[in-house]
């Protein structure tokens, strides 16, 4: 699955909400991140605290627990300045064993102008494939 959001702000905190079918534990799956505009590169991984693979050749981040019916989430990251476009590809990283299915990716950011860390979500992609 592959979903795009644009970016109409920048330099904020971010996450990915996750929805699935049933209970997700930590790291069923792996969000590769490609903002464009932005190198993908290890420095810019940190700076924006995210993770970088020579072999995803990728920034990514991993899901977190869900219980099932629930949304669950990623850890906050940035979105960098400049960037127009966040393609988040979703791909399987548990290997032994059945996973729910995602059924929907949402971006989630905090706003400038949120007050008590409200958070605003700009994009919902519903079963893309």
């Amino acid at each position: 699955m592959q979903v795009e959001f644009p970016l109409t702000l920048t330099a904020v905190p971010a996450r990915l909400a996750i929805r699935a079918d049933g209970s997700l534990v930590p790291k069923d799956y792996v969000f590769k991140i490609n903002f464009l505009g932005v190198d993908s590169t290890r420095e810019i991984a940190k700076e924006l605290k995210l993770h970088f693979s020579l072999a995803l050749n990728s920034l990514y981040v991993y899901n977190r627990a869900q219980n099932g019916g629930q949304t669950g989430f990623t850890s906050f990251f940035h979105l960098p300045n400049g960037a127009t476009k966040l393609t988040v590809e979703v791909m399987r990283w548990a290997k032994k064993r059945e996973v729910a299915q995602i059924e929907c990716v949402d971006l989630q950011i905090q706003a400038p102008w949120s007050t008590m860390n409200k958070l605003t979500q700009i994009g919902v992609t519903t079963n893309v494939s």
